[in-house]
């Protein structure tokens, strides 16, 4: 809630028990690990902008109704607006809860094995 007051993405990692649903065969009991994503308006980001293209966006960028962006800009900065949350706040999460520290560059090569590890995470 405070990111929220303080117009950043609210980004929350946390463990839920999984309960049964029979509809889905699905059996209960267990915990899971999830990272919720928000993308609410960001004063960060936004202040960010040159002042000419933060005038084009609305005051509750990203949150446009799905209709609404009409131009390639727009659209543009809403991509780079995601790409940026998750590149300065949704990474450490993910990294922090799949306990990965970082590499370098060559560490990194012998680690294909991460992609795996995140793909069995994404239903």
């Amino acid at each position: 809630m405070d990111k929220f007051k303080r117009r950043e993405p609210c980004v929350h990692r946390g463990t839920f028990t999984v309960v049964d649903n029979n509809f889905l065969g699905i059996k209960g009991g267990w915990q899971v690990e999830i990272v919720w994503v928000i993308l609410m308006p960001s004063q960060t980001w936004l202040n960010a902008l040159p002042a000419d293209t933060a005038s084009v966006l609305r005051p509750y960028f990203p949150n446009y109704s799905a209709g609404e962006p009409k131009y390639r800009m727009v659209f543009s900065a809403m991509s780079q607006y995601a790409s940026w949350v998750t590149d300065s706040q949704v990474v450490k999460e993910v990294k922090a809860m799949l306990n990965i520290t970082d590499l370098d560059e060559d560490e990194a090569e012998h680690h294909e094995h991460l992609g795996e590890r995140v793909a069995e995470l994404v239903v």
